[in-house]
């Protein structure tokens, strides 16, 4: 496909119009292929990306709760009698 869209662009070499119908649905089909992967591709990296900040988010959370916790009992007082 590309040597013959070179030959025709650099080279003027001609062809019938049914040849470049199909050299240019050719293209269009190739570059139509490539833009739908790649948009796949940022949709994956996107879905990865909100997975892996929710998951930071979780753990940050949770280590929150933990220091939460951990000051709250050092700061209860000590039952009466407990030494």
């Amino acid at each position: 496909l590309l040597a013959d869209a070179d030959a025709i662009k650099f080279a003027h070499h001609a062809v019938s119009t049914v040849r470049a119908r199909t050299l240019h649905d050719e293209a269009r089909a190739l570059v139509q292929d490539i833009e739908a992967a790649e948009q796949e591709q940022r949709k994956r990296d996107a879905a990865a990306k909100q997975a892996a900040d929710r998951s930071d988010k979780d753990i940050e959370r949770a280590a929150r709760r933990a220091a939460e916790d951990d000051a709250r009992r050092r700061a209860r007082r000590p039952k009466a009698g407990a030494r």
